[in-house]
């Protein structure tokens, strides 16, 4: 397995550095086929021969940008092909039945989306669906027997990296976002900063939402229970038809 990756990492570098082999060689050719003619011009009585190297260390230098330019080329297409392997395998992961797995493939597509700004609203897209789709599957067994069980840290990871700085990164997601139907219980979305997002249809059980700034929301249908709103600062939000029970404080501070 290391020859294979020993030979795979030469033949990149071969690949990378092709263009200015070609170019050298190129070069080298033309030199030994035109030496006698070109060694005229080098001889001290020729008033010719300081220009003439002028003219071949400008020509070399211009050779020597274009190589310099497809490489950059070719390096760039293969750090794409890199992060677009990573950012399929990550993908990959979030189906795995392991929770070690899938945190590692949220964590990896977080990273990307950090690097790489024109993979960020699709990561976003796929933090809230997954959020959609799986939140009340991993709730599975814990039900009303046991009301103060921890949030699953893949829920509380990914509502951190949606609505909260990460290691002192500032939020990057500033998308509308889609949770809908999810089932969230015993959340920590304190002080993070939710905007346009739909909580509609979902179940929110002793979420804490303090110091948080929610700005056009929509928790239209959702049933909210034992949630805590203390400090928070909600704006042009909607709460049609939703049903707040023991949530703290009873009236929010709608702005």
């Amino acid at each position: 397995m290391k020859d294979k990756l020993r030979t795979i990492r030469i033949l990149s570098l071969i690949d990378k550095f092709t263009p200015v082999v070609l170019v050298l060689i190129f070069i080298l050719i033309l030199f030994i086929c035109n030496y006698e003619c070109l060694s005229r011009f080098f001889t001290k009585d020729n008033p010719k021969g300081e220009l003439f190297k002028v003219f071949l260390t400008v020509a070399a230098g211009i050779v020597a940008c274009i190589a310099l330019y497809y490489t950059a080329k070719r390096v760039t297409a293969i750090e794409k092909s890199n992060v677009d392997t990573r950012f399929n395998n990550a993908i990959g992961h979030l189906g795995n039945d392991n929770p070690a797995v899938v945190l590692g493939g949220i964590h990896v597509l977080h990273q990307i989306a950090i690097e790489h700004e024109n993979y960020r609203q699709i990561v976003h897209n796929l933090f809230c669906s997954y959020l959609r789709e799986n939140s009340a599957t991993l709730y599975k067994g814990t039900g009303k027997s046991n009301p103060s069980i921890k949030c699953p840290v893949i829920i509380q990871m990914l509502i951190d990296y949606l609505f909260k700085p990460y290691n002192e990164v500032k939020n990057i997601y500033h998308f509308d976002s889609d949770l809908s139907g999810s089932v969230l219980k015993n959340c920590n979305f304190n002080t993070a900063t939710i905007t346009n997002c739909i909580f509609n249809s979902g179940t929110l059980t002793n979420c804490i939402f303090r110091f948080a700034k929610l700005t056009k929301c929509s928790f239209e249908s959702t049933t909210l229970t034992k949630c805590g709103f203390g400090g928070s600062i909600v704006i042009e939000c909607s709460f049609e038809k939703a049903k707040l029970i023991d949530c703290t404080p009873e009236k929010l501070q709608r702005t």
